[in-house]
């Protein structure tokens, strides 16, 4: 593989050459001699079929994933997230052990791995923010209460310049995941100031159907700047965090979402 380079910039095939263009640049390599008819029934190309169909499978979860989360991304995120988290789903289907090779998927026993998980790279949100929940109150089977941990904003917070408010958000994901399917619901805070009042913000939430589901929690942030009595969020995309908080009914396992984040 090599990296165009000049003020011509090609795409496509020329004398056996393929010439595209990835988020890293223009390249070019040489075209492969082998056919789809070739790959799909020599023996020889076993393992490489058992590979296409799990990362067929990380794609696919993937994609449904970040069409989830998408309303509360807002239009933000890295330009490797569809790659970074198609490579860590790929790695937590590898550690299925009940199907065979080819056959594994994103077992339920291993779904807490994602916890950790960052949808926009630009703004971490370990690097964003310094406070985390205290904790969660089931106020009916139709009311959930996230209380954060008390904080002053001006400090707890890392914001963009122009930032004069925030707002938090919980976002429940949960669903067959063997069957790749998705429930969602997404709990907003108060628009509040960046300040040194020292606050502890709720989120109120309706809760998933906690008796035989798993639910996902994630944290998120979204800043705003105040002009004349209107709030206006920042479009620039690159301070609106959201991570994968815990996993597991209830958001109990393989993450303490009263954990400082």
């Amino acid at each position: 593989m090599a990296k165009q380079s000049g003020i011509l910039r090609i795409e496509g095939t020329i004398a056996g050459i393929s010439f595209y263009k990835t988020a890293d640049g223009y390249f070019a390599r040489e075209k492969s001699s082998l056919s789809r008819k070739r790959i799909y029934s020599d023996p020889s190309f076993q393992r490489t079929r058992e590979n296409a169909s799990e990362f067929g499978t990380a794609a696919r979860m993937s994609k449904i994933l970040i069409d989830v989360v998408r309303p509360v991304l807002k239009g933000s995120g890295d330009r490797r997230l569809f790659s970074r988290l198609v490579k860590t789903i790929l790695a937590i289907i590898k550690k299925d052990k009940t199907n065979i090779r080819g056959s594994r998927v994103l077992a339920e026993e291993n779904v807490k791995d994602l916890v950790g998980f960052d949808f926009n790279l630009n703004a971490d949100i370990r690097s964003v923010v310094n406070f985390g929940i205290d904790k969660v109150q089931e106020k009916s089977p139709t009311e959930r209460i996230y209380t954060f941990s008390k904080f002053r904003p001006i400090d707890a917070i890392k914001f963009p310049p122009g930032a004069t408010h925030f707002k938090l958000a919980i976002m429940l994901i949960s669903g067959d995941w063997l069957g790749e399917t998705r429930d969602a619901a997404t709990g907003y805070g108060k628009i509040l100031p960046l300040n040194e009042e020292e606050i502890s913000p709720e989120i109120m939430i309706k809760p998933l159907a906690k008796e035989t589901k798993h639910e996902m929690v994630l944290l998120g942030i979204e800043f705003m700047q105040e002009v004349n009595g209107s709030y206006y969020s920042l479009k620039d995309g690159g301070y609106v965090s959201l991570s994968v908080l815990s996993f597991g009914k209830n958001g109990s396992e393989g993450g303490q979402v009263a954990a400082e984040v």
